[in-house]
Parts: structure tokens; C-alpha cells; sequence
């Protein structure tokens, strides 16, 4: 969050600025160490989870996954897409630990074919 960027960059929260470098800069510090992006992203995704899942039967539906980012300004068709290809086994759920994986793959991966990958579909589709 932005609060953390501008604490490892020793920016002002309110009133700082980053440039792409810094920003960059920020995200290679963080990529680094692979254990503390892993324990920052899982508690940030449980809090996410939990705001997306509206009836807080602790499973995230494809609707409420959408819904969720269609808040965030993402065009329902991406949304729903970026959905659709996160749930893998095409049970009508997308699971914390299948996003962690998904965006462990965006982060690390060499492969372009990762599904991963689909979170910079919502990127780019933008």
C-alpha cells in the first residue's frame, strides 16, 4: 500500500510523490525477499477476501470476485474474464490460495503462459 512504499523509500504518506523509478525501485526491494512478499500479499488477500465476500460464508463467488473489482474501476468484462480464468477448477469460487499462487506466478514467473499472467490482462485491458 502506498503507506509502506513511502516508508521504505522514506517518502511523506501526504504529501510525497514517487517517480516510475522509484516506484520500480520499490517493487524489486519487496520482490527480493520472496517469504515477507509472501506474508505482506496473504494478509492484504485475506482483507481483500473478506470485503468481496458479501454473504461472509468465507468462499468469494465469481459474482462477488467481479463485483469486487468492478469497484476498483475494472470494466465488467475484464472483471468477469479475470474471474472466469482464476478459477481453475471451474467450481463458481475464486480461493485466497489460488490467487496467492496466481499472482506468485505474475511476480516470479519466467513463463509467459502462466495463468497469472491474467492479472496484467486487467492491466492492459483497461
Amino acid at each position: 500500500n502506498w503507506e509502506v512504499l513511502c516508508q521504505m523509500l522514506n517518502k511523506d504518506p501526504v504529501h510525497g510523490e514517487l517517480t516510475l523509478d522509484e516506484y520500480l525501485l520499490a517493487q524489486e526491494i519487496t520482490l527480493a525477499n520472496k517469504a515477507e512478499w509472501e506474508q505482506y500479499v496473504r494478509e492484504h488477500m485475506r482483507d481483500l477476501a473478506g470485503r468481496a465476500d458479501k454473504d461472509h460464508d468465507g468462499q468469494v463467488t465469481l459474482a462477488e470476485f467481479t463485483g469486487f473489482a468492478c469497484a476498483y474501476g475494472i470494466r465488467v468484462d475484464v472483471a468477469l474474464k479475470a474471474s472466469q480464468s482464476l478459477d481453475q477448477d471451474h467450481d463458481g469460487f475464486v480461493r485466497i490460495e489460488d490467487v496467492l499462487h496466481y499472482l506468485e506466478e505474475f511476480y516470479y514467473s519466467d513463463d509467459p503462459s502462466s495463468p497469472g499472467n491474467n492479472f496484467a490482462g486487467l492491466l492492459n485491458e483497461e
